[in-house]
């Protein structure tokens, strides 16, 4: 598994001489972490969210994206791996909204932050993203790599113009049955509409029945 946690992060950044100011990595360094990290060639990065989101960005076909203004967390003030003043200032001439993306499928930040909600992966087309949209590099030290996408707009569409692949995790699926007591019919139902959906836009779903495989994107089961 491709799991980095914070203390090999920050052994591997000093290893490469790059130095950590008050948990924040000077924006010229980034590129070099992530490519450390980055298959070459590889032109994926990935998102993860829920069933019933994916179902819903596939049945508006368009991506919403975040008001930085309103993202609480964006900052990350709970474990001070930002220096807020220094992102403040460098961010003033920012787009509004973003989108945020990984480079490493395997990190599972958003998981740590809310357990729920994340069963799916969507492997994303990079290069068509940064066609169209700026982007910037940004590490929070759990092995993200997290790479987030900027827009002028909250809406971006079409968003199956940058889906590639959808991963599910039907291990997790039912593990937020059993933690947000939902209705398996109505996640059922769901999982139907999710398969309709992605064969009408020709963009393959794979199924996975043990979450360690999802993570690693290994043994899946296709079933559009």
């Amino acid at each position: 598994m491709s799991f980095i946690s914070r203390v090999e992060l920050k052994y591997q950044l000093q290893s490469m001489g790059i130095k950590v100011e008050n948990g924040y990595i000077k924006r010229s360094d980034l590129e070099k972490v992530f490519a450390k990290y980055t298959v070459l060639g590889n032109s994926t990065v990935y998102h993860h969210t829920s069933l019933t989101i994916i179902t819903l960005i596939l049945k508006e076909n368009k991506f919403i994206f975040k008001d930085l203004h309103e993202e609480s967390n964006y900052y990350h003030s709970d474990d001070n791996d930002c220096n807020r003043d220094t992102i403040k200032k460098e961010l003033k001439s920012y787009p509004e909204y973003f989108f945020s993306t990984t480079r490493n499928k395997s990190s599972r930040y958003s998981e740590d932050v809310d357990p729920t909600g994340f069963a799916v992966t969507l492997n994303l087309d990079q290069n068509a993203l940064k066609h169209n949209l700026k982007s910037t590099p940004f590490v929070r030290f759990h092995g993200e790599m997290e790479e987030r996408f900027w827009s002028n707009k909250a809406e971006v569409k079409p968003a199956t113009k940058y889906i590639k692949e959808i991963h599910v995790d039907r291990e997790g699926l039912k593990k937020e049955v059993e933690l947000l007591d939902e209705n398996p019919k109505t996640q059922a139902n769901e999982c139907k509409s999710l398969v309709g959906l992605a064969k009408k836009y020709n963009i393959p779903v794979y199924w996975y029945d043990k979450t360690v495989d999802f993570y690693n994107q290994k043994n899946a089961k296709k079933l559009n």
